[in-house]
């Protein structure tokens, strides 16, 4: 049985854009045809991993279950330097977006002493809570235990629940945070390093109703405001919210479900103002996604593709400095019956995206700089 898309997911329809990748380090040896089994069997649980995407009419795509799932395998006969890499790429397989092509793809890397497994996930699946769903079940095969939970793959959930005329060319921004057409990519880039201490960020939040997102997003846009451009003469500083709970869907609803809390600010404003108070803007921001704002969203997603096509998709971006937070992504769980991973990467980022992550002291920020 296909799986419908729903306003949101068609969003990601970008080719060879918008793909959840993340490699995981072991030590000792787990085989490519066990990881394959396990993907296979996961599968019954999590159908969508094994779709295809299926353009059924010029405003409809399906995802189509029940295809083989790839495994690619490499061997390294040393043993690579990963701690100090900046990204993962070499670990990892492309997704491309395209009609009849996998929408997750594995490649297991093994090295005289440990296995890296690299899991490329279309961002046309689900958002980064499926892809922990996901991960979640293919832990709890490995170790052959039965799913505790089961994803639901009904989409059809999501959808706006109220009917309004929007006009595309004035409220598309207001409504999604996006824009068409989307900003261009800087000629050149540079990954930036951040470091945030627990300590440093308690200071910082001292009693004022923020939390540490907040302060890491706005120390972020105080320090890099100069090297994002503008929208309409705005800076904008950006992070997806998870909206099951405020929109009503279970918590295991399997898809996208984020809406991006959009801050603008005048470019002399965000010179001006203190960390803190950046910081409080970022977190009305983020209050004030609820189930009108969820719902206005996804009628404009499914307006604009109702008139342009799924192909106008390859053309709305967002705009401004986006920080998506994974530092409570449970990476010690991530047992394929071999132990805890001893290490974690990810794929290079995209310009303009800052991606926190945990360290035992606090947390790390990987940044693509644009260089102007």
């Amino acid at each position: 049985m296909n799986i419908s898309l729903s306003p949101m997911d068609y969003y990601f329809y970008r080719r060879q854009l918008y793909t959840i990748q993340f490699v995981f380090e072991y030590l000792g040896h787990i085989s490519p045809k066990r990881v394959h089994t396990i993907l296979e069997k996961t599968a019954q649980y999590v159908p969508a991993i094994s779709s295809r995407l299926v353009v059924k009419s010029d405003t409809e795509i399906v995802l189509q279950p029940g295809h083989p799932i790839v495994v690619e395998h490499t061997t390294i006969q040393d043993e690579p330097e990963t701690r100090s890499t900046p990204n993962a790429d070499t670990f990892l397989s492309s997704i491309r977006n395209q009609e009849n092509e996998p929408l997750l793809k594995v490649l297991v890397t093994q090295t005289p002493t440990r296995t890296l497994i690299g899991f490329s996930f279309s961002h046309m699946l689900g958002d980064g809570t499926s892809f922990f769903q996901f991960m979640k079940i293919f832990c709890e095969i490995a170790k052959n235990q039965s799913p505790q939970t089961i994803p639901i793959n009904t989409r059809e959930l999501l959808k706006s629940k109220t009917q309004f005329a929007s006009d595309l060319e004035t409220d598309l921004f207001k409504n999604t945070g996006y824009c068409v057409p989307r900003p261009p990519p800087p000629e050149k880039v540079s990954l930036e390093f951040s470091y945030f201490s627990k300590t440093e960020i308690k200071k910082l939040r001292s009693h004022h109703k923020v939390t540490s997102n907040d302060i890491i997003m706005a120390s972020l846009a105080k320090k890099y405001h100069r090297n994002i451009p503008l929208h309409n003469g705005m800076f904008i500083v950006r992070c997806p919210v998870d909206y099951r709970k405020i929109y009503g869907l279970p918590n295991t609803y399997f898809g996208n479900a984020v809406r991006d809390a959009v801050t603008e600010f005048d470019p002399d404003e965000i010179s001006r103002l203190p960390i803190i108070d950046i910081a409080k803007r970022i977190r009305e921001s983020i209050n004030s996604i609820d189930e009108h704002s969820v719902s206005e969203s996804l009628q404009s997603l499914y307006d604009l593709r109702q008139r342009y096509g799924v192909k106008i998709f390859e053309e709305v971006g967002c705009p401004g400095l986006l920080v998506s937070n994974f530092s409570q992504f449970p990476i010690n769980e991530m047992d394929f019956g071999i132990g805890a991973p001893i290490g974690f990467h990810h794929a290079s980022l995209n310009p303009r995206l800052a991606l926190i992550l945990a360290t035992d002291q606090g947390f790390e920020v990987r940044f693509k700089k644009p260089l102007t």
